[in-house]
């Protein structure tokens, strides 16, 4: 009998893939043979990364076992590839109250320190100047064959994290970091985030 973290990983595999196929079957409109196809190659698919996830989480538990360790759950999470690293955050300076962060993220925010810093509220304009000041704003643009990445969906989190902190005055200080941004129009995905209540 399949386990909880075997139906759900089912269920999130299944809907995964059938918002594919619908998002590919209003594309192109498939008639019935060939969606009995792309199920059935779906359905095989979906069985293997299954079993493949299946076999990883029972190795994994095997040397948790073996090191005296309980393996109380996994995460599964999107590889995002392709992405542009930036940081996004809000700190709080005692004067002038939250403050909105941007700038290169990764670990090119240590070495680089190029941030851009914004008092809220922030409009949409504000988010674009803050991108703009960065001193590798470039890379963000179009640059010897990768493509220009997505600065409305940044600039987006920027104004996001502005309306947060106006709503939300006890986030003291919050971090993402890094935010990928993706090619335009694939948005920006936070990566890693951390939030200070005071």
């Amino acid at each position: 009998m399949p386990g909880k973290f075997d139906i759900l990983l089912r269920v999130w595999i299944s809907h995964k893939f059938l918002s594919v196929l619908l998002v590919g079957g209003q594309a192109f409109e498939p008639d019935q043979g060939h969606r009995d196809i792309i199920w059935a190659a779906l359905s095989l698919f979906r069985q293997k990364i299954a079993e493949r996830i299946a076999s990883a989480a029972k190795a994994l538990e095997e040397r948790a076992r073996a090191a005296g360790k309980k393996l109380e759950g996994l995460l599964l999470a999107r590889q995002i590839v392709g992405g542009v690293e930036m940081i996004a955050g809000v700190t709080t300076d005692p004067t002038f109250g939250p403050l909105v962060l941007a700038g290169m993220g990764g670990i090119e925010a240590e070495i680089a320190k190029d941030v851009a810093l914004r008092l809220t509220p922030m409009t949409e304009a504000d988010a674009f100047e803050m991108i703009a000041s960065l001193h590798m704003a470039k890379r963000l643009d179009a640059f010897r064959g990768a493509p220009a990445r997505d600065k409305l969906a940044f600039a987006k989190v920027l104004t996001s994290l502005s309306a947060l902190v106006e709503i939300a005055p006890e986030i003291q200080e919050l971090d993402l970091n890094p935010v990928m941004v993706l090619p335009e129009g694939q948005g920006a995905i936070a990566a890693d985030v951390r939030i200070r209540i005071g």
